[in-house]
């Protein structure tokens, strides 16, 4: 089958050929593709076009914000003592995790040979890596965040408490922090720490309760204004940490040159027949297109989800996907109609965005998601317990820049190789059982040959472009900084009960 295919398509060369000339161009054709197959590999090119503006954060290029983030992204003196004992440590150990844990390697990936994400306790869901974000236009492979700002003022979250957090921030990034938010500097009450002191109002860990018909805990009973200034740092914390990933891009790789230079030699034959491939019969740009290769949308593409948890064999609920986040989302809605100034909500219509009449508006699209979309409803609360399969099941259509560097594969990370994942697709989803919900219409079986399917992994791998460290190395385009270094200050003299069960 193969050789009568490669048998037909030197034919058309030849004919080709012999209509139009040597020069195919005539005949429209581009590098041995159709017109109609070179404005489909166009919409493709890589980081074509300007970064998109920040939605929420106007200093979202601010370079020294960005540092500052940077700084603090690769410091784990910040990290509380681990609960669940795993790959960053055992139980009791601190100082043993930062955001470089969880996004760690040349391409800020998970670096672990772990498919779960790990700071504190387990996250069952595979981390994405932090290149190429500024085009997402929800954070997670849920969505559960609507920008890198809402998800930056909670990331932290996963090593130390929001009081943790203040407390580290004044004792060893006081004029770091102070510097780039003038406006909004730290409270020299973080400094105290004589409990005896009536000026120390803040406890020396915590962040506010889970709910409000919990019982008031520490976060509730320091002054309102101590409050406040815990949930200003956590606003300009979500700055920081969308700041510093808008700045890691991996551009000129071997697909973005070939398409924006035409430098044809950029991909081997193997290379361009995966390519046709992609295009064509495997249709991968229906969702894949655009400057990062993604669609912005949520499918169900029959990924295979977790069913134990690792190291204790517990049963883990089926992940939902977009339905699983949808009333925590709509729950920040409500308590915004409410109250547009909640102070303990950080998304984009909230009180600390710069543009929260756009934020208010997505969530009002989420809403109306919810009423169109709603199968089942909780005849106590209203919420919506089962979403038709739109949503059920459905995760965010993820970027295949450095696709090849990114392993482990989808939510789960339960697929380890590009291999695997396109053998995945070629079956139509993963079987029965282990998913939730629907696979959306535009999965179906591909029919690809084994060739197909190594000649379109070859085209995959040509998507990997350059890390920040080799672009400041190579000075390109004047970029003279590097964003993949280790920036934290040192670490600070451990403290006198700082015990270490293990050593790594």
């Amino acid at each position: 089958m193969l050789n009568e295919t490669r048998s037909s398509s030197r034919l058309r060369i030849g004919f080709l050929i012999l209509v139009c000339g040597p020069a195919l161009a005539a005949c429209n054709e581009t590098d041995g593709f159709t017109a109609d197959q070179w404005a489909a590999i166009e919409a493709m090119e890589p980081l074509k076009g300007p970064i998109p503006a920040d939605k929420y954060n106007n200093r979202g290029d601010d370079q020294e914000l960005a540092k500052f983030g940077q700084m603090i992204y690769f410091d784990k003196d910040v990290a509380e003592a681990i609960t669940v004992p795993g790959p960053s440590g055992n139980v009791g150990d601190i100082r043993k995790v930062s955001c470089f844990t969880c996004h760690g390697g040349a391409y800020l990936t998970d670096a672990r040979p772990f498919p779960i994400s790990h700071g504190r306790s387990w996250i069952n869901t595979n981390t994405g890596p932090l290149t190429n974000l500024a085009w997402y236009d929800w954070t997670t492979s849920s969505g559960r965040f609507d920008s890198m700002v809402e998800h930056g003022t909670t990331v932290w979250s996963t090593s130390a408490t929001p009081i943790a957090q203040a407390r580290f921030l004044y004792l060893k990034y006081k004029d770091e922090y102070n510097a780039v938010f003038p406006d909004t500097q730290l409270d020299p009450r973080l400094g105290l720490t004589d409990p005896t002191d009536p000026n120390n109002v803040y406890p020396t860990t915590g962040g506010p309760k889970s709910s409000a018909a919990a019982p008031d805990g520490p976060f509730e009973k320091m002054p309102q204004d101590a409050q406040d200034q815990i949930n200003q740092i956590r606003a300009n914390l979500g700055r920081a940490f969308d700041a510093y990933p808008r700045q890691i891009l991996t551009p000129e790789s071997p697909f973005q040159k070939y398409v924006r230079d035409r430098d044809f030699s950029q991909l081997s034959d193997k290379a361009k027949r995966g390519l046709a491939l992609f295009v064509g019969k495997a249709a991968c740009n229906e969702c894949h297109s655009g400057p990062t290769l993604q669609d912005n949308k949520f499918h169900n593409v029959g990924a295979p989800g977790l069913t134990v948890q690792p190291y204790t064999n517990a049963t883990i609920a089926p992940n939902r996907g977009r339905a699983g986040v949808m009333q925590a989302i709509l729950t920040n809605l409500t308590t915004l109609q409410a109250n547009p100034n909640a102070p303990l909500v950080f998304n984009g219509a909230s009180k600390y965005s710069d543009n929260p009449t756009l934020g208010m508006q997505r969530l009002l699209d989420v809403q109306q998601q919810d009423a169109d979309h709603c199968v089942t409803r909780d005849p106590n609360t209203n919420a919506c317990t089962l979403y038709d399969q739109t949503l059920e099941g459905a995760f965010r259509t993820l970027s295949l820049l450095n696709c090849a560097q990114s392993g482990p594969y989808f939510h789960s990370g339960t697929v380890n190789t590009l291999e695997e994942v396109v053998r995945q697709y070629n079956a139509g989803g993963a079987p029965a059982g282990m998913y939730v919900g629907t696979v959306d219409p535009k999965i179906r079986p591909l029919l690809l040959t084994e060739e197909e399917i190594s000649e379109l992994v070859e085209f995959l791998g040509t998507l990997t472009g350059l890390t920040p460290t080799q672009q400041a190395k190579a000075d390109l385009s004047g970029m003279t900084w590097d964003w993949d270094k280790d920036t934290s200050k040192p670490p600070l003299p451990p403290p006198a009960s700082m015990t270490t069960t293990t050593t790594k």
